[in-house]
Protein backbone atom coordinates (compact mmCIF):
# COMPACT_ATOMS: atom_id res chain seq x y z
CA UNK A 1 0.00 0.00 0.00
CA UNK A 2 1.57 3.32 0.99
CA UNK A 3 3.02 4.92 4.06
CA UNK A 4 1.80 8.34 2.87
CA UNK A 5 -1.56 8.14 4.62
CA UNK A 6 -2.41 11.79 3.93
CA UNK A 7 -2.09 11.29 0.17
CA UNK A 8 -4.08 8.04 0.33
CA UNK A 9 -6.85 9.75 2.30
CA UNK A 10 -6.89 12.63 -0.18
CA UNK A 11 -7.36 10.24 -3.12
CA UNK A 12 -10.02 8.20 -1.32
CA UNK A 13 -11.98 11.34 -0.43
CA UNK A 14 -11.99 12.42 -4.09
CA UNK A 15 -13.05 9.09 -5.68
CA UNK A 16 -16.58 8.90 -7.06
CA UNK A 17 -18.29 6.26 -9.18
CA UNK A 18 -19.11 8.90 -11.80
CA UNK A 19 -15.37 9.10 -12.60
CA UNK A 20 -15.58 5.75 -14.42
CA UNK A 21 -17.18 5.55 -17.84
CA UNK A 22 -17.45 1.75 -17.76
CA UNK A 23 -19.65 0.90 -14.80
CA UNK A 24 -19.69 -2.54 -13.19
CA UNK A 25 -17.31 -4.69 -11.21
CA UNK A 26 -14.27 -6.39 -12.70
CA UNK A 27 -12.56 -8.15 -9.79
CA UNK A 28 -10.03 -9.85 -12.07
CA UNK A 29 -8.81 -6.52 -13.53
CA UNK A 30 -8.61 -4.94 -10.06
CA UNK A 31 -6.50 -7.82 -8.73
CA UNK A 32 -4.27 -7.82 -11.83
CA UNK A 33 -3.60 -4.12 -11.33
CA UNK A 34 -2.89 -4.59 -7.62
CA UNK A 35 -0.56 -7.51 -8.41
CA UNK A 36 1.61 -5.30 -10.65
CA UNK A 37 2.02 -2.56 -8.03
CA UNK A 38 4.48 -4.42 -5.80
CA UNK A 39 8.24 -4.05 -5.80
CA UNK A 40 10.54 -7.06 -6.02
CA UNK A 41 11.81 -6.42 -2.47
CA UNK A 42 11.64 -9.20 0.07
CA UNK A 43 8.95 -7.66 2.29
CA UNK A 44 5.45 -8.74 3.14
CA UNK A 45 2.77 -7.63 0.72
CA UNK A 46 -0.98 -7.37 1.09
CA UNK A 47 -4.06 -6.43 -0.90
CA UNK A 48 -7.22 -4.94 0.55
CA UNK A 49 -10.15 -5.64 -1.78
CA UNK A 50 -13.33 -3.68 -1.05
CA UNK A 51 -16.21 -5.01 -3.10
CA UNK A 52 -19.88 -5.87 -3.21
CA UNK A 53 -18.90 -9.22 -4.69
CA UNK A 54 -20.76 -8.69 -7.95
CA UNK A 55 -18.38 -9.68 -10.73
CA UNK A 56 -19.47 -8.63 -14.22
CA UNK A 57 -16.39 -9.87 -16.07
CA UNK A 58 -14.06 -12.89 -16.33
CA UNK A 59 -13.49 -15.41 -13.55
CA UNK A 60 -10.67 -14.12 -11.28
CA UNK A 61 -9.46 -17.60 -10.21
CA UNK A 62 -6.16 -17.54 -12.17
CA UNK A 63 -5.02 -14.17 -10.77
CA UNK A 64 -6.07 -15.21 -7.25
CA UNK A 65 -3.89 -18.33 -7.58
CA UNK A 66 -0.99 -16.16 -8.78
CA UNK A 67 -1.39 -13.78 -5.84
CA UNK A 68 -1.49 -16.69 -3.38
CA UNK A 69 1.57 -18.32 -4.98
CA UNK A 70 3.52 -15.06 -4.56
CA UNK A 71 2.64 -15.06 -0.83
CA UNK A 72 0.70 -11.82 -1.18
CA UNK A 73 -1.87 -11.71 1.60
CA UNK A 74 -5.45 -10.64 0.94
CA UNK A 75 -8.07 -9.09 3.15
CA UNK A 76 -11.51 -8.58 1.65
CA UNK A 77 -14.18 -6.20 2.90
CA UNK A 78 -17.57 -7.01 1.42
CA UNK A 79 -20.04 -4.15 1.66
CA UNK A 80 -23.64 -4.09 0.51
CA UNK A 81 -27.07 -5.54 0.91
CA UNK A 82 -28.02 -9.05 -0.17
CA UNK A 83 -31.52 -7.67 -0.88
CA UNK A 84 -29.97 -5.14 -3.21
CA UNK A 85 -31.22 -1.86 -4.53
CA UNK A 86 -31.72 -0.08 -7.83
CA UNK A 87 -28.71 1.67 -9.39
CA UNK A 88 -29.28 5.42 -9.88
CA UNK A 89 -28.47 7.03 -13.23
CA UNK A 90 -26.69 9.78 -11.30
CA UNK A 91 -25.90 9.16 -7.60
CA UNK A 92 -25.88 12.90 -6.95
CA UNK A 93 -29.28 13.43 -8.63
CA UNK A 94 -31.65 10.56 -7.75
CA UNK A 95 -34.54 12.42 -9.39
CA UNK A 96 -33.04 11.35 -12.76
CA UNK A 97 -34.25 7.81 -12.14
CA UNK A 98 -32.56 4.43 -12.16
CA UNK A 99 -30.65 2.34 -14.68
CA UNK A 100 -32.56 -0.22 -16.74
CA UNK A 101 -31.32 -3.23 -18.67
CA UNK A 102 -31.99 -3.99 -22.36
CA UNK A 103 -35.42 -5.41 -21.48
CA UNK A 104 -36.47 -2.28 -19.59
CA UNK A 105 -36.16 -3.88 -16.14
CA UNK A 106 -34.53 -2.04 -13.24
CA UNK A 107 -30.87 -2.92 -12.68
CA UNK A 108 -30.54 -4.11 -9.09
CA UNK A 109 -27.14 -4.30 -7.42
CA UNK A 110 -26.77 -6.99 -4.72
CA UNK A 111 -23.87 -8.04 -2.56
CA UNK A 112 -22.63 -11.56 -3.26
CA UNK A 113 -21.15 -12.77 0.07
CA UNK A 114 -20.54 -16.25 -1.37
CA UNK A 115 -18.11 -14.92 -4.01
CA UNK A 116 -16.38 -12.75 -1.40
CA UNK A 117 -15.84 -15.75 0.89
CA UNK A 118 -14.78 -17.92 -2.06
CA UNK A 119 -12.07 -15.39 -3.04
CA UNK A 120 -10.88 -15.23 0.57
CA UNK A 121 -10.69 -19.03 0.81
CA UNK A 122 -8.90 -19.39 -2.53
CA UNK A 123 -6.36 -16.70 -1.65
CA UNK A 124 -6.00 -18.04 1.91
CA UNK A 125 -6.98 -14.58 3.07
CA UNK A 126 -9.73 -13.24 5.28
CA UNK A 127 -13.14 -11.77 4.53
CA UNK A 128 -15.40 -9.50 6.52
CA UNK A 129 -18.90 -9.02 5.09
CA UNK A 130 -21.29 -6.30 6.25
CA UNK A 131 -24.50 -4.59 5.19
CA UNK A 132 -23.91 -1.63 7.50
CA UNK A 133 -23.77 1.86 5.99
CA UNK A 134 -20.94 2.69 8.36
CA UNK A 135 -19.30 -0.68 9.05
CA UNK A 136 -17.13 -1.54 12.02
CA UNK A 137 -13.67 -1.65 10.44
CA UNK A 138 -11.85 -3.04 13.49
CA UNK A 139 -11.69 -6.65 12.21
CA UNK A 140 -10.31 -5.67 8.80
CA UNK A 141 -7.89 -3.13 10.32
CA UNK A 142 -6.66 -5.80 12.73
CA UNK A 143 -6.00 -8.05 9.74
CA UNK A 144 -4.14 -5.28 7.88
CA UNK A 145 -1.99 -4.58 10.94
CA UNK A 146 -1.20 -8.27 11.17
CA UNK A 147 0.02 -8.10 7.56
CA UNK A 148 2.56 -5.39 8.43
CA UNK A 149 5.40 -7.81 8.81
CA UNK A 150 8.66 -7.27 7.07
CA UNK A 151 11.62 -9.54 6.74
CA UNK A 152 15.07 -8.33 7.57
CA UNK A 153 18.09 -8.93 5.43
CA UNK A 154 21.22 -10.63 6.65
CA UNK A 155 24.54 -9.27 5.51
CA UNK A 156 28.07 -10.44 6.22
CA UNK A 157 31.24 -8.51 5.66
CA UNK A 158 34.91 -8.83 6.56
CA UNK A 159 36.86 -5.97 8.11
CA UNK A 160 40.02 -5.58 6.04
CA UNK A 161 41.74 -3.13 8.38
CA UNK A 162 40.89 -1.52 11.71
CA UNK A 163 41.85 2.10 12.22
CA UNK A 164 41.69 3.77 15.61
CA UNK A 165 42.37 7.33 16.64
CA UNK A 166 44.75 7.69 19.57
CA UNK A 167 42.93 9.28 22.50
CA UNK A 168 44.48 12.53 23.72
Amino acid sequence: MTSDYSAAKLFIDEIETSMFSNQGTNIKAALQTANTMFTKSNTSKGILLITDGENHEDNPSAIIDSIRDKNIEMAILGIGSTNGGPVPNDPLRPELGYKRNGRGQLVVSRMNPNLIRKIAAQSKGTADVTAEGFPDLKPILTEINRMKRSTGQEQEFDVAQNQYQIPL
